[in-house]
């Protein structure tokens, strides 16, 4: 019953922010018990304590994913920001961003990036390519151009024709 423990083990952390067992701990708590905006916010000050830079851009990232995934997507910019500053070449966290961006309106910035990343994919027809094309048909679609998310998802579904997700989506436009 992680619940019960979630109240005392706050406490504990409130007055030891820095004993890595606790954080660690909490972190645990967070993720079994869904929490994902608490454990977002730890992961960022783990971003902030540490001077190596693979573990400051996990962190960053998966603190986006989680702020994305909460609901907060104005939130999530700044620390996929900061992890794409750091690794600009990441599908997941190129995948996050975009979201973030067409969440939040940003669609000239969310444009922006998936151009970018589908040039850097070459012609090859990859699932990677698939899901970036797939990002592509949902910003038009968020933009309300219909006839460009119809080709976007026709694009996606021919780099991955085993995607359900874009079979779906291809279905439910048309």
């Amino acid at each position: 019953r992680p619940e019960d423990a979630r109240g005392a083990l706050e406490h504990v952390f409130s007055v030891q922010p820095a004993d890595e067992r606790v954080r660690e701990r909490l972190r645990t708590l967070y993720a079994a018990t869904g929490a994902d905006r608490e454990l977002a916010v730890i992961l960022l000050a783990d971003a902030e304590a540490t001077a190596d830079v693979p573990a400051r851009f996990e962190a960053l990232r998966r603190a986006g994913e989680l702020l994305v995934r909460s609901g907060d997507p104005g939130a999530a910019l700044t620390p996929l920001v900061a992890a794409y500053d750091l690794k600009s070449d990441d599908h997941e966290l190129t995948i996050a961003l975009v979201d973030a961006y067409t969440a939040t309106g940003a669609h000239a910035e969310a444009g922006q990036l998936l151009e970018v990343a589908i040039a850097a994919q070459g012609k090859r027809r990859t699932p990677e390519l698939a899901t970036l094309q797939h990002r592509m048909a949902k910003l038009a679609g968020a933009a309300g151009a219909r006839e460009t998310e119809f080709e976007w998802y026709k694009v996606a579904l021919d780099s991955d024709k085993n995607n359900g997700d874009i079979a779906a989506d291809l279905a439910d436009l048309s």
